[in-house]
């Protein structure tokens, strides 16, 4: 259906916007007149104007007695932006055409009646769920006030992540690694456990291009992260959750600009669900989990993940460290062991890759 096409380009627009617009939703809106596309946006970077008006601006005088399609529900509150609403009415749009309402209880269908009572048929529904399905993070969080949790893993063929001597070595090729790099332009933040920075010493970056600089969270209960490590002396905001108390060490760190959360441990170790919650509250939507055996296990064991990415080379060693302790002799790929569902493979180089659902 050509109405379909209009929404695919849409959704394309919005892609753009990936690892820019957090906390906001990735939103794109096309303007349709006799059947021709007449005006293109995005919304490009949080804080700047939103797609429907930047749609609207190409359009112009053309957008008068026009169509609007656009990924998600018009706004119709005051942000770091005016409300989209007043823009399409003003504009002379005769319709808008939305893929899925606002999923904020506070807001939800507020921009559609709005639109509706200013004269403007609106129509709800087309291409949903893949709406849905590329700002399932914005939705997790408005809905839960927590971010949508990946789960990257790198491992060899037979499960391991380290070597017998507990060395980590480059496991996959560089077209894994690339793509590793592209999770993290798509993500908010980057987590680590400590355990990670003192064996690996990670910067964590995103070197991909795109996007921009994810936050660094590392769990750390007794603060023991190196004032020199890669993570505290690269750019972008960290924060260290812990559970202990070091004063020299925390003034320290603070005067480094790093943002310190203390937490009450549990059994010697960082509770996840506080940590989900206390970025949250940060505006942090989305969220890369790139841990160690004990980080991998307690979020999978915990139910604290939303996604696994897994990256499995050809390479096989005889001992190591096993990338979860719960799946220790167990198929790596039994949905029944791990949980996972809508799982998908496919080749990255000599590697291939599992997508797959929690």
């Amino acid at each position: 259906m050509v109405t379909e096409k209009f929404m695919q380009t849409a959704l394309r627009l919005a892609r753009k916007g990936r690892g820019r617009v957090s906390p906001n939703p990735m939103v794109g809106a096309v303007i349709v007149k006799n059947g021709k596309i007449v005006g293109k946006g995005w919304h490009k970077k949080f804080g700047e104007t939103h797609a429907e008006v930047n749609a609207l601006a190409e359009a112009g005088s053309k957008a008068r007695h026009a169509e609007l399609y656009v990924n998600l529900e018009p706004c119709s509150h005051f942000g770091k932006q005016p409300p989209c609403v007043n823009a399409i009415i003003d504009a002379g749009i005769r319709k808008v055409v939305c893929a899925m309402k606002d999923p904020n209880p506070l807001v939800a269908g507020k921009g559609i009646n709005r639109l509706k009572r200013a004269g403007i048929i609106v129509e709800t529904g087309l291409l949903k769920e893949k709406a849905k399905d590329l700002n399932k993070a914005f939705v997790k969080w408005v809905l839960t006030g927590k971010p949508f949790v990946t789960l990257k893993i790198a491992m060899t063929e037979n499960g391991f992540i380290s070597w017998g001597n507990g060395k980590r070595k480059k496991i996959t090729e560089k077209e894994s690694l690339q793509k590793v790099q592209e999770l993290r332009a798509e993500h908010d933040a980057v987590l680590v456990g400590i355990n990670t920075v003192l064996k690996d010493n990670p910067k964590l970056s995103n070197r991909s291009g795109m996007g921009e600089q994810p936050a660094k969270i590392i769990l750390d209960s007794n603060l023991k992260i190196p004032l020199d490590s890669k993570i505290i002396k690269g750019k972008g905001k960290i924060i260290i959750f812990h559970s202990g108390r070091n004063i020299d060490k925390e003034r320290k760190l603070k005067k480094k600009e790093v943002d310190l959360e203390k937490v009450k441990g549990i059994k010697g170790k960082i509770p996840i669900q506080k940590v989900l919650q206390v970025l949250g509250k940060k505006g942090i939507t989305s969220l890369l989990v790139e841990g160690g055996q004990e980080i991998n296990t307690s979020f999978i064991e915990e139910g604290k993940a939303d996604k696994l990415v897994l990256f499995m080379s050809k390479k096989n060693v005889k001992n190591g460290m096993y990338f979860v302790k719960i799946l220790k002799n167990k198929n790596l790929l039994d949905t029944k062991a791990t949980k996972i569902k809508n799982w998908k493979i496919q080749r990255k180089g000599k590697d291939l890759m599992l997508d797959a659902y929690f």
